[in-house]
């Protein structure tokens, strides 16, 4: 399944006026590889698609909405990295320090992108969309595809009703 974002582009006409347009781009001209992945854990696919929707939303919010925009983003992220952390506690995950580490490492950018416009600096809603575009699809292949093997290899061991 290829996923598409719209990415808003200025062009400047010959009279030298400039006029914004909506590009659709593929997910590769954002991010190599970079696709809606189903891991078969509903909780971790439920999650990964709505950050990637709110990701596409990113450079079609006017200023205003913007910040709302981001502020969902920074609370669906803090939500779902809390609940792979419980996951990953639970099932005595080996690499939770270092998973957890790039979770932190996202909010630590998130909470520098909310500072920026509370300092009244200008959003860049292209270039966030595109640092948090490669971030996850980075953090998917690298990080959470590991974890939800272990999940699925560990419910099987145990029985689908350990609620992981």
């Amino acid at each position: 399944m290829n996923s598409f974002i719209m990415m808003a582009v200025t062009m400047k006409s010959s009279e030298n006026t400039a006029k914004t347009v909506l590009r659709t781009l593929n997910a590769s001209e954002i991010a190599p590889g970079m696709r809606l992945q189903y891991y078969e854990h509903a909780a971790m696919d439920r999650a990964h698609h709505k950050f990637t929707a709110l990701l596409g939303a990113l450079p079609l919010v006017d200023k205003a909405a913007f910040s709302c925009l981001l502020e969902q983003i920074c609370q669906e992220a803090k939500e779902h990295f809390e609940q792979e952390e419980r996951f990953m506690l639970t099932t005595e995950f080996d690499q939770y320090k270092a998973h957890k580490a790039e979770h932190d490492a996202l909010l630590l950018l998130l909470d520098d992108q909310r500072n920026s416009l509370n300092a009244g600096h200008q959003p860049d809603a292209v270039g966030l969309q595109l640092k948090l575009c490669h971030w996850q699809d980075k953090h998917q292949q690298e990080w959470d595809y590991p974890l939800a093997d272990f999940l699925r290899c560990r419910a099987s061991w145990l029985g689908e009703g350990t609620g992981i």
